[in-house]
C-alpha cells in the first residue's frame, strides 16, 4: 500500500506481506480453517487472485485478499480473507461480505471464467484483532427477523472467524512467518512486549536460516519497531543473536531450532509439574517438605533427559551421522544408551515404564 505509516496501514502491510508468500498462506489456512472445510480442499493448488473488493471508504480500516484453490473434485473454490482491525465491532460485516461476494462472482464471470455456466463457492475468513472481542453472529441469516428466516429467498452463509483479540501468544498457528504475524497482531495493545520478544526471537532465527528470507525478517522487525519502539527492537535483535549463536551451528535445520527450543520449554514445564505432583505424593508418606523437593528435582531431570533423547533420536531419523551428533550434542551411541537407562530407572521409581 502507498501509505504504511498509520497503525491500520502497518497492520495491512504485515498481513499482505505474510500472505503474499504462498507457503505461509497455505500453512496458515491449513492451521486455521476447520477440518470440514480444509479436508476437501487441495491447498497445493492455492494461487492468489489480485485485487480488492472493499469499499474505498473502508480501505483504511480493513484489508482483503482472495485466493483460489481446487476442491478434491477439481472444482475451483475461492477463499476470501478479510482483516478487521476497527475500533468497534461491525454488526453489519456480513452484509458487506455479501456485497463483496457479488463482486468476486462478477469478476470471475467477466475475467477468470467468462464461459462458465456456474459460480464458484466462496469461503470467507475474517481475521479480527480489535480492542474488544467479536460479538456478532457469523451467520448471514441472523440479520433477518427470526420470524421470517424460513421464507424462500433468505440468503444463508457463514463466515469463519479467527479471533486474535484475547489470544494467548503461545497459541499462534501456521509456519514461522504466519505465527509471528498472529503474535504481533494479537498484541496490538502492546501489553505483552516481554513475552512477545521471547517467542519471536526463535521464530526470527529460523526465518533467517531459510534462503531468500531477508524480506520476511525485515517485515517482522519493521512492524515490531513501529509498534514497540527502537529500544525494544534492539532487545529483540540481541535475543535473536543469542539463538543464532546457540542453535545456528551447521547440522541443525531450521525445523530443529524451533523443535529443540519448544521441547526444552515443554519438558522443563512438564518436569516441574510432574515433580511437584510426585512431591505431593511422597510428602504424604515421608514428609511433605522432603517429598516436594525430591519430586521436583526428579521431575526436572526427567524433562531434561527426555529432551536430550528425543533431540538425538530426531537427528538420527534425519540421517545425521554419529560424528555430527556427537559434535553438536556431546552424546555418542553409548551416551544415548546411558541416557535411556537413566530415564527408565527414574520412571520405574514412580511406577511408569513408558519412555
Amino acid at each position: 500500500m502507498a501509505d504504511e505509516t498509520g497503525p491500520g496501514q502497518v497492520h495491512d502491510a504485515l498481513v499482505r506481506r505474510v500472505m503474499g508468500y504462498p507457503e505461509s498462506a497455505r500453512a496458515w489456512l491449513e492451521a486455521r480453517l476447520p477440518e470440514e472445510v480444509i479436508g476437501p480442499l487441495d491447498l497445493s493448488t492455492l494461487v492468489s487472485r489480485s485485487g480488492t473488493f472493499v469499499e474505498p471508504e473502508l480501505k483504511r480500516s480493513e484489508t482483503d485478499l482472495l485466493f483460489e484453490v481446487r476442491h478434491e473434485f477439481g472444482i475451483p473454490v475461492f477463499v476470501y480473507f478479510l482483516v478487521e482491525h476497527q475500533s468497534t465491532v461491525d454488526e453489519l460485516l456480513r452484509l458487506r461480505l455479501h456485497r463483496y461476494h457479488g463482486r468476486i462472482w462478477e469478476r470471475e464471470l467477466r475475467e477468470w471464467r467468462p464461459r462458465a455456466q456456474s459460480i464458484s463457492p466462496i469461503v470467507s475468513v475474517v481475521l479480527h484483532h480489535g480492542p474488544v472481542g467479536w460479538g456478532p453472529s457469523t451467520r448471514f441469516e441472523d440479520l433477518y427477523n427470526a420470524k421470517v428466516r424460513d421464507l424462500p429467498g433468505v440468503c444463508r452463509f457463514s463466515h469463519i472467524l479467527i479471533e486474535l483479540t484475547n489470544m494467548q501468544l503461545e497459541d499462534a498457528r501456521g509456519d514461522e512467518f504466519s505465527r509471528a504475524m498472529e503474535m504481533l497482531l494479537s498484541d496490538h495493545r502492546r501489553r505483552q512486549a516481554g513475552r512477545l520478544l521471547q517467542l519471536l526471537a526463535p521464530l526470527i532465527a529460523v526465518i533467517e536460516a531459510a534462503p531468500d528470507s531477508r524480506d520476511q525478517r525485515l517485515t517482522i522487525l519493521s512492524y515490531f519497531k513501529f509498534m514497540y519502539g527502537g529500544t525494544a527492537m534492539t532487545d529483540l535483535t540481541a535475543e535473536v543473536e543469542k539463538y543464532r549463536e546457540r542453535y545456528g551451528r551447521p547440522g541443525l535445520t531450521s525445523e530443529d531450532v524451533t523443535i529443540l527450543k519448544l521441547l526444552e520449554q515443554q519438558h522443563e514445564r512438564e518436569g516441574r509439574e510432574q515433580g511437584l505432583e510426585q512431591g505431593r505424593e511422597q510428602g504424604r508418606e515421608q514428609g511433605r517438605e522432603q517429598g516436594l523437593e525430591q519430586g521436583l528435582e526428579q521431575g526436572v531431570r526427567e524433562g531434561v533427559l527426555r529432551t536430550q533423547i528425543r533431540f538425538v533420536e530426531g537427528m538420527l531419523a534425519k540421517g545425521e551421522s554419529w560424528s555430527t551428533i556427537e559434535e553438536l550434542t556431546d552424546v555418542d551411541q553409548q551416551g544415548l544408551h546411558r541416557l535411556r537407562e537413566e530415564l527408565a530407572a527414574l520412571l520405574a521409581e514412580r511406577g511408569n515404564g513408558a519412555v
